[in-house]
């Protein structure tokens, strides 16, 4: 098993490296997105953190991320064509080519930057630059600093836990044709679907206050969400809605009709691979593996990040 991914650096060098404080992630749920064998595709729109138990390769992407840290893997990571507002950071190869990275890139092995421009390249074997640019490069030591392999076994906890909660017996459905209403009576909602009954729903409401959550549990090795038009009413917030596709193997999420919100909430699929496709997501994805936009050439999704309240 390869150890955690983590960095420390040159003591005197505090001015030009991140601040523990600011840049720690606590918690797999502070990033937009985690897949634990890997995260790739193509033409990704991201406002957070992604990360990965092993690669990560991107294409025409742009990444944005306030909190430092963009991209974080523990095996490798390729990146082409693309922009990153933030640092990555690959315990393996990292590879970045035709790509402007507003930040630090890390590794303990030899960086090869292609027709790039990055900030500072901390690596103890340096760099290789062909038409590139980078500000400098510092020497660092390995420690203990962010633990993905940890992060792989709390969503998969995570995921437990909320499959085990009961149903909430005084939790109002209205069904009509292919619309299902969702009015949440108690500060925490339960509901169980099946996959099959997912798929049939094209228009959810979910009414509910800012007190409120809801967690969707849905059965299936095989989950679909295609075309469905997602209604957040009164003052839930999206950090409170989770969907739990706890049995899934494969999970889909297609031409999302909402364009301000899209899917809302955190999708937990710990042993599903996560195709999003035209889609957007607003909260984060949970999953085994994550693939964007393979399917379609011109295909693109977006992913915005949401603050969760500590639990």
């Amino acid at each position: 098993m390869k150890k955690a991914l983590v960095f420390t650096f040159l003591v005197g060098l505090s001015s030009h490296t991140f601040a523990a404080d600011k840049c720690q992630v606590k918690s797999v749920f502070n990033m937009v997105a985690f897949g634990s064998d890997y995260v790739k595709g193509k033409n990704l729109n991201a406002n957070g953190s992604i990360a990965s138990g092993n690669n990560i390769q991107l294409l025409n992407s742009e990444i944005q991320n306030s909190d430092c840290r963009a991209l974080s893997s523990n095996g490798n990571v390729t990146v082409n064509d693309s922009r990153i507002n933030g640092s990555i950071e690959s315990f393996g190869k990292l590879v970045i080519n035709k790509t402007e990275v507003k930040g630090q890139v890390r590794s303990p092995n030899k960086i090869e930057l292609r027709d790039s421009s990055v900030g500072i390249v901390v690596s103890p074997k340096g760099s290789t630059l062909v038409n590139s640019t980078r500000e400098r490069w510092w020497t660092s030591s390995l420690i203990n600093s962010i633990d993905l392999n940890k992060f792989r076994n709390d969503v998969a906890s995570e995921s437990k836990k909320f499959a085990a909660q009961p149903k909430s017996e005084n939790l109002k459905l209205i069904v009509y044709k292919e619309n299902l209403t969702l009015s949440l009576k108690n500060k925490d909602n339960v509901v169980s679907l099946n996959s099959d009954q997912l798929a049939k729903i094209k228009n959810l409401e979910i009414r509910g206050d800012v007190e409120q959550t809801l967690v969707i549990n849905v059965t299936g090795e095989t989950i679909a969400l295609d075309q469905n038009v997602i209604d957040i009413s009164g003052d839930i917030e999206p950090f409170n809605i989770v969907w739990n596709f706890h049995q899934a193997k494969s999970v889909v999420i297609s031409e999302t009709s909402d364009q301000v919100l899209g899917v809302p909430g955190r999708i937990l699929a710990p042993n599903a691979n996560v195709k999003l496709e035209n889609a957007l997501v607003s909260g984060g994805i949970y999953a085994k593996s994550i693939d964007f936009n393979v399917a379609g050439e011109n295909n693109s999704s977006k992913l915005r990040e949401i603050k969760y309240l500590d639990k």
